[in-house]
């Protein structure tokens, strides 16, 4: 397995999550336990305290959820497979942010206090 081992912070317009992230999981995506299962991902979550573990993620089952940004894109943090952190890293997938934790901080929809 190839994960990070910290999360990123991607930001996309969410118009185009299919269109970004369905080549990057064709491409790169490796298969990880996601409880009695086995599924094909390129994001994953700490499985114990300890971390020593991953599971899977997947965008297409909610556990990697779209966080709204206040300028209408979407972030999503997880443990990312390496190459294609490596590639938000480089700048090379088109229509995706790395977002530091500030600007995520900066950018998240806060839920107003009832």
């Amino acid at each position: 397995m190839s994960f990070q081992t910290y999360q990123r912070i991607v930001a996309i317009d969410p118009a185009r999550v299919a269109d970004v992230f369905g080549p990057l999981w064709a491409q790169f995506g490796e298969v990880l336990p996601d409880g009695s299962d086995r599924i094909r991902t390129i994001g994953a979550f700490w499985d114990d305290e300890g971390r020593t573990r991953i599971r899977a993620a997947s965008l297409v089952d909610g556990t990697i959820s779209p966080i709204p940004l206040t300028d209408g894109r979407v972030a999503y943090r997880c443990l990312w497979q390496s190459d294609v952190a490596a590639a938000f890293s480089a700048g090379e997938i088109p229509g995706a942010t790395e977002l530091t934790e500030e600007q995520f901080e900066s950018l998240r929809v806060k839920e107003e206090a009832p």
